[in-house]
């Protein structure tokens, strides 16, 4: 049996990654730059000496959390942004009782309790719904339907 030699591929003058000094990783600047991560000092010490540790880097920037500390959004916040006019609230609102009055009240009662049946039996929603919308019920009409079978999430 006769052995091959193994030239290296590429040529370095860093160490390999896992050997002394360990200040290679599989990034550039990895352990030299870096120096703590989520990973590096969550074994060390109790859960609350990791804790402290990480809130002290993240609070002298050494630590990015982008959009926190780093990269925010210089917008203000989207929930900001809008507001509802009064007078197309009360257009909104008159045009739903005009679609109201106009649409078939038998088929409305007839598609939500379709909807009920197959969410009852796990069956397919999106016909049903589908059919619901064709004959103008609500979205607050489909959904107190299906609320009704499913139930609403309350949080703990």
């Amino acid at each position: 049996m006769q052995f091959i030699t193994l030239r290296p591929v590429t040529k370095s003058d860093k160490p390999r990654p896992g050997t002394y000094p360990f200040t290679s990783g599989i990034y550039p600047e990895m352990y030299r730059k870096r120096l703590w991560t989520m990973r590096q000092y969550a074994g060390f010490g109790s859960a609350e000496e990791s804790n402290k540790r990480y809130h002290y880097l993240l609070e002298r920037g050494k630590q990015v959390i982008v959009g926190v500390n780093r990269f925010e959004a210089e917008e203000p916040d989207a929930a900001s942004l809008q507001a509802i006019d009064p007078l197309a609230v009360k257009a909104q609102l008159r045009r739903l009782r005009r679609v109201k009055a106009e649409r078939s009240d038998k088929d409305i009662h007839r598609v939500l309790e379709s909807l009920k049946i197959a969410a009852q039996i796990n069956d397919n929603l999106l016909p049903p719904i589908l059919d619901a919308v064709r004959v103008y019920a609500t979205v607050g009409e489909i959904s107190d339907a299906l609320r009704e079978v499913f139930g609403e999430y309350k949080s703990k």
